[in-house]
């Protein structure tokens, strides 16, 4: 917080295999204003997750796609990635495919596939 270190994280690879690890520094965290603090109770119920594949025109940029999604004030929707960016066989001229991965989730119980698919459908 306003560049003070707060911990660090290094990661190592030992015998072919990534290894991280994380040190938090409580002496400077326990300096951090307590109003300036915040934090959102470990959710329980299970997520639910949806691809959702879309063609655009490739003048499109992901932040603008980024933007619409997060201006739909989904509140089940907590999460969205790329995963897959395709041109090609099946695609039109000056387009391109789009994967996303939506990851669903309620704090308040289980989320049903059908309330899911309304959510997004």
């Amino acid at each position: 917080m306003n560049g003070q270190r707060i911990g660090s994280i290094e990661t190592r690879t030992l015998e072919g295999f990534a290894v991280q690890a994380s040190e938090i520094y409580l002496d400077s965290l326990y300096r951090i204003e307590r109003a300036r603090l915040s934090y959102e109770p470990i959710v329980t119920f299970p997520s639910v997750e949806r691809d959702a594949s879309l063609l655009l025109d490739e003048t499109v940029p992901y932040s603008r796609l980024k933007e619409v999604l997060q201006n739909l004030r989904i509140p089940e929707l907590r999460s969205f990635r790329l995963i897959d960016r395709y041109r090609g066989k099946n695609i039109p001229p000056h387009k391109v495919g789009l994967t996303l991965r939506l990851t669903f989730q309620s704090s308040a119980r289980t989320l049903t596939s059908e309330e899911v698919d309304l959510l997004w459908c």
